[in-house]
């Protein structure tokens, strides 16, 4: 895969997840089989409704989605700010 697609994947997985969470209940959240499982606390969900998800989170959608690990350190790289 080209970089520049692995860098919009994994911002758009960002945006997407980001957008699911804010604003919503934390109970609401935790029900819902897609979401609830990316987060391995309620406290970590708290954060991430805070602050953005952030690479694990991103990293275990991804996987889950495209049915295989990702590579970790090229989504370090794309994660860190420009």
């Amino acid at each position: 895969m080209m970089p520049s697609v692995l860098n919009e994947t994994v911002l758009s997985a960002k945006s997407f997840l980001d957008g699911e969470i804010k604003g919503r209940e934390l109970k609401e959240i935790m029900t819902q089989r897609m979401l609830s499982h990316l987060f391995e606390s309620e406290k970590s969900l708290t954060n991430a409704q805070r602050d953005g998800v952030g690479e694990t989170t991103i990293l275990k959608f991804l996987a889950e989605i495209k049915g295989k690990e990702w590579n970790e350190i090229r989504s370090q790289q794309m994660l860190k700010p420009r």
